[in-house]
């Protein structure tokens, strides 16, 4: 159950329905996790430059989903998760890919390199082992990289927490359940 209702338009403040516009322009929609963010105008735009701003990284367009996903499937956020499903497969992942990214399981040395990134940063509050990020170095990955593998795993945290705080309901189309992982 949500802690509270996703707002509407009108319950938030006016610099956020501004926004909103932007948002429903660009998308086509207001999707949940915008819409309570837009309680706070000062947190939705933060988001919103600091999030599009991360994905013009040095990474590929899979590789950044592989961080997503790991990063939503340790942080336990369904709502990113279905999210990132759907843009994965946009990004040229395929489910079965996506799945296997969530589960540790995927072959792609780069996209494994960089989802144990992920899983590691979370699980080990932002410490990284040597073995993973020697990993991340083999695979190919340079140090420009790295930092923004980091940055990309700590602004999809902040929406895996909004999303766990609060438990707004998800809306994109729901992302497989995986049995026990077998890693």
């Amino acid at each position: 159950m949500s802690r509270f209702d996703v707002p509407t338009r009108e319950q938030v403040p006016a610099e956020s329905q501004q926004i909103f516009d932007q948002i429903e322009q660009k998308f086509g929609t207001l999707p949940n996790l915008y819409a309570v963010l837009g309680l706070s105008p000062v947190a939705l735009q933060g988001l919103l430059q600091f999030q599009p701003a991360l994905e013009e990284s040095s990474l590929e367009p899979r590789e950044v989903q592989a961080l997503h996903l790991a990063t939503s499937q340790e942080n336990g956020c369904d709502y990113c998760l279905a999210a990132h499903t759907m843009l994965g497969t946009m990004a040229g992942l395929d489910q079965a890919t996506t799945v296997a990214i969530r589960r540790g399981e995927v072959e792609d040395p780069r996209l494994r390199a960089a989802s144990d990134l992920a899983r590691d940063l979370v699980r080990n509050r932002g410490k990284v082992s040597d073995d993973v990020a020697d990993a991340f170095f083999d695979a190919g990955f340079d140090k420009r990289q790295f930092v923004d593998a980091v940055a990309l795993v700590g602004a999809k945290t902040i929406s895996n927490y909004m999303h766990n705080a609060v438990d707004f309901p998800v809306d994109f189309p729901e992302a497989p359940a995986l049995e026990t992982a077998t890693r």
